[in-house]
This record gives C-alpha cells, structure tokens and sequence, in this order.
C-alpha cells in the first residue's frame, strides 16, 4: 500500500490487516491502510492483477479466505459483526451476521 517516505496524507496508523493465497497460487491483501478500505489481487511474483473496493461492505477485514471462486472476509468492526461472501468481482454473494453471545 506504499513504499516508507512515500507523501500519504489519506494513511491510518495501521496497514493491511490480513491476506489470503488462493488455489491458483495468486494473493490476495486486505489493505485496511486507505479509504475505502480495499482488496488488492497479486500473482505470486508481485504483479498486481486488481482492486476490489469494500466500501460499504466491509468496515476493516479481521480474517480472510480465498477460495476457488469467491473471497470469505469476517468483518468485527461492523456495528453488528458478519461475515462477506464476495465473488473474485467483488458482488457481495452472502451476508451472514454473527449474532451476539448470549
């Protein structure tokens, strides 16, 4: 998400929280350093392959999955936690909230 010295006024104080590599060997990075909050695809040897933003879907990804035809992200900071389903697009698949202890 930048290079050290890099002019990055729109930073939080943290960088990307989790990835995932998925069945093809390429990666994928939660980059929860920017606004929105993003997916960023990579092959394995660095060449960025796309973007996915999570603006509106997800407020900061704890954990992720990337599976054969979708990414799984377990959303904590939501005001009701959940977890997202997106296709490899981006279109939200499922939308499951995870309901509080009881």
């Amino acid at each position: 998400s930048g290079r050290e010295g890099d002019p990055r006024p729109d930073w939080k104080a943290w960088g990307a929280e989790t990835f995932s590599v998925a069945p093809d060997g390429t990666f994928w990075i939660a980059d929860t350093a920017v606004w929105p909050n993003r997916m960023l695809h990579y092959r394995a040897k660095g060449e960025l392959l796309g973007r996915i933003s999570l603006e509106g879907t997800v407020v900061y990804s704890y954990a992720m999955v990337a599976a054969k035809d979708s990414l799984w992200l377990l959303d904590i900071s939501a005001a009701q936690p959940h977890l997202v389903q997106l296709s490899l697009e981006g279109a939200v698949l499922s939308n499951l909230e995870i309901p509080a202890r009881s």
